[in-house]
């Protein structure tokens, strides 16, 4: 082999001596290990990967079946187990949703309340739960600034309904059944809190009266202004009593005016700008039908989210809107911790570590019966 062969066998990697052959050989050792440990890496990866993998697509899976499981029941093919049917009454709410001894009672109330409107058929729909909620918990004074009053809460003819929870509808008429007004009711205040224009210091304080007031006579009557006229000089005032009669009396025999609350309540799916809240037909409606009541009522909204609507408001630019409502109920804000609390109340009184259905059923039954004379809601 000539000298010019050998150093191109070196160039091109040298000979191999045993010394080289060891080294190489070890090398190879360690390059295997190498790729052993890069094969048990890549195994240890994939199984994490895999099992991430099958975690998301059993959350995707039962994701997909709640989607469908709403999807069905917007499309009427399917509804929710727990839906009442729609000619039951506020008690069936009560009893049946409200005060179901189940931890997804919430769950329960907010698939409810999203029942679209357009829902078909001879279903109850997400706008007639949502006011019904809130007649309940009105009714029932589930509010802290209503809740140590007596209220007073009348039907369509403009009488004391006594059984309100058993005879009320969930199924709403949309203010059909006091005017535009969707929930009406008057607080029994029990003394004379409102004196007159005409008040000289030293005298006795006579309320305001007007038309569609209702008032206190007596301890025993009391009834709803119809008529107020004045006969040389001297007022003659018209009140139809709870009872149905008619009488007529002058006007230092009212003892106390009510306060009555106009309540407009929209569920929209995001708040919108405060005009869409009927606030200023809702002021008109009251005006025309009771134009001295300006101190003796409260208009009130009720909605989804109250933190929203109020940030809608403190951005209008209507005065005339804002100064007329006098306060917003929010169904997350008030509503939810409120029948919360109620609950808690209620189990609480039934006793035990497990409350039934037919327990609360009874309950139910003893502490709001049927009425057989005119007794007012009481809070617990």
């Amino acid at each position: 082999m000539s000298r010019h062969s050998f150093r191109k066998r070196r160039i091109h990697g040298g000979v191999n001596t045993p010394k080289n052959e060891r080294e190489i050989a070890s090398r190879n050792v360690i390059n295997s290990e190498s790729d052993n440990e890069h094969e048990i890496d890549e195994i240890e990866e994939s199984k994490l990967q895999k099992e991430l993998l099958e975690k998301q697509y059993k959350e995707c899976a039962n994701s997909c079946k709640e989607i469908k499981k709403q999807l069905d029941v917007l499309n009427n093919k399917e509804r929710y187990s727990f839906e009442l049917d729609s000619n039951k009454k506020l008690i069936n709410l009560l009893e049946d949703i409200i005060l179901s001894p189940i931890s997804e009672w919430k769950k329960q109330i907010m698939e409810l309340i999203e029942i679209p409107h357009s829902s078909k058929g001879n279903r109850l729909r997400g706008p007639d739960y949502f006011e019904a909620f809130f007649q309940i918990a009105f009714y029932l004074g589930l509010f802290s600034d209503i809740a140590n009053t007596k209220r007073i809460f009348k039907n369509k003819d403009g009488k004391i309904e006594p059984n309100f929870l058993h005879e009320k509808s969930i199924k709403n008429s949309g203010g059909g059944e006091h005017g535009i007004s969707d929930i009406t009711f008057s607080i029994d205040d029990g003394e004379i809190q409102k004196k007159s224009e005409s008040y000289t210091c030293g005298e006795v304080p006579k309320p305001f009266i007007s038309e569609g007031q209702y008032v206190r006579i007596s301890d025993k009557d009391k009834g709803t202004i119809s008529k107020i006229e004045s006969i040389n000089g001297v007022k003659k005032i018209h009140v139809i009593l709870d009872n149905g009669k008619s009488i007529e009396v002058s006007e230092d025999k009212i003892m106390s005016v009510n306060t009555t609350y106009f309540i407009s309540v929209k569920r929209y799916s995001s708040e919108k700008s405060i005009k869409y809240y009927d606030i200023g037909d809702l002021f008109t409606f009251i005006s025309q039908n009771n134009p001295t009541l300006k101190n003796n009522f409260n208009l009130c909204v009720c909605t989804k989210s109250k933190t929203e609507f109020l940030r809608h408001m403190n951005s209008s630019k209507s005065e005339y809107l804002n100064l007329s409502l006098n306060k917003s109920y929010g169904f997350y804000e008030d509503l939810l911790p409120a029948l919360e609390s109620y609950r808690s109340s209620v189990f609480s009184n039934i006793g035990g570590n497990l409350i039934t259905k037919e327990q609360v059923k009874k309950w139910i039954a003893l502490n709001y019966p049927e009425a057989k004379e005119n007794k007012l809601p009481l809070s617990l």
